[in-house]
């Protein structure tokens, strides 16, 4: 339901979730329709993009879901391997997800990735100033110097998302400005029950 909502306000969107204990994993069942490596992290795991089973290859535009991008914070994880248990065929849609872009900092249960980079905080976005080093948001030493950054960089060049949602987690609020619209904003209010806040 709430996926469906999602794709149909067409935008990037950042969603806080509640702490959650993950999941073992993706149950057994689960198959990819397509499975493509985006790249390694630091550490050498793979960076792999899945392609629900079903997905209608004639939708150009899909819509791209990533489960973690900070290693202490892997709830949307447990959505993106429900996602994988799904077959969305008839449905005319193409769905990819990204269960994470950072697996080192899963795996050791930090924020940063292996050398202690914010992987959302590397981005080339307008701006881009190196942060402090040594600090939770420490976006490297140069804009899209991590692999992991750079991987997800390729998700969105070589898919093209119409739409992409990127969980994050212990903030509990859905941001307006300058990451989307209060109207945004306030609709995703109406569909999640999270508050939001300008």
């Amino acid at each position: 339901g709430m996926f469906r909502h999602l794709v149909a306000v067409g935008c990037v969107v950042v969603i806080g979730l509640p702490v959650m204990v993950p999941s073992a994993g993706v149950a057994a069942d689960a198959e990819c329709q397509r499975e493509v490596v985006l790249g390694k992290s630091r550490l050498g795991s793979p960076i792999v993009a899945c392609q629900l089973r079903g997905s209608d290859p004639a939708v150009k535009r899909p819509l791209l879901v990533v489960g973690s991008m900070h290693g202490t914070e892997t709830a949307g994880m447990d959505v993106v391997s429900r996602l994988m248990q799904r077959d969305v065929t008839g449905l005319g849609a193409n769905v990819w997800v990204v269960r994470s872009v950072n697996p080192d900092g899963v795996a050791a249960g930090s924020r940063g990735n292996a050398r202690g980079v914010d992987v959302d905080a590397n981005f080339p976005t307008a701006g881009w100033k190196e942060r402090a080093k040594g600090t939770a948001d420490w976006g490297g030493p140069k804009a899209s110097s991590e692999p992991e950054t750079r991987a997800l960089m390729k998700a969105v060049s070589k898919l093209r998302p119409k739409q992409a949602v990127v969980f994050h987690q212990d903030l509990g609020v859905i941001n307006c400005p300058p990451y989307r619209s209060k109207s945004l904003a306030k609709r995703l209010h109406s569909l999640t029950g999270y508050p939001y806040k300008c």
